[in-house]
């Protein structure tokens, strides 16, 4: 009777043992549940702050001169002097992570005269970094100084002129420091001053200019 009991004790178990398998494998169930991996992906940007600056820039300037010269109109040395040398100030203002404009006034000294541009810039940065390289666009108004005669002959008009000026730069900065970088840039700016000789039989043009200037900057 013992045997008896325990051989059916044993059927029932298997058969407990079957329908559990087999409900499992019905609701499509696995032994070993497989556990994803969890990706996490940071969506947390930069935070980008606006800041003022000022920097201060030297360099070497080559004009575009033209003249029409007469045999009765002798110039003074240095009067179609093409080559001088500027220095300019500036502020400017970062307000987005690629975008600063700069309020600046400049000063070429020619051997006998000066030119004085006073222009905003508007200007795109390429990409951030340490290394910021930019093209920007120029606009403003720009005198032109003689310190002398530049003829001998009867001028028949006033010697200084002035107008507005347009043009393009392109530079980079490098940084230096959290709040120190180096610049330097190129400039092409157009503008144009005549000056009549002698009842306007020769003249003395001023066209364009350019500029390449380094310095440093200041960011607060």
């Amino acid at each position: 009777m013992k045997l008896e009991w325990e051989g059916e004790k044993m059927k029932s178990n298997i058969l407990m043992l079957s329908i559990v398998i087999s409900s499992f494998c019905y609701a499509g169930g696995d032994l070993v549940q497989p556990v994803e991996p969890k990706i996490v992906i940071s969506t947390q940007v930069e935070q980008f702050n606006d800041a003022f600056f000022v920097y201060v820039a030297g360099g070497a300037a080559l004009l575009n001169v033209k003249d029409t010269p007469s045999e009765l109109t002798p110039y003074t040395d240095g009067a179609l002097d093409d080559q001088g040398i500027i220095g300019e100030i500036g502020l400017g203002y970062q307000y987005k992570p690629n975008f600063f404009m700069e309020l600046a006034a400049q000063r070429t000294m020619l051997e006998i005269a000066d030119i004085y541009n006073y222009y905003i810039s508007m200007n795109y940065q390429l990409y951030n970094g340490d290394f910021k390289p930019y093209v920007g666009a120029i606009l403003g108004y720009g005198q032109f100084e003689w310190s002398e005669t530049p003829s001998e002959a009867y001028i028949n008009e006033d010697l200084n002129a002035d107008g507005f000026i347009y043009g393009v730069q392109v530079g980079f900065k490098q940084k230096l420091s959290e709040n120190l970088s180096l610049i330097a840039k190129y400039q092409f700016i157009k503008y144009e001053y005549v000056l009549n000789i002698r009842s306007n039989t020769s003249r003395i043009e001023h066209n364009y200019t350019q500029h390449l200037l380094a310095g440093v900057q200041y960011a607060f």
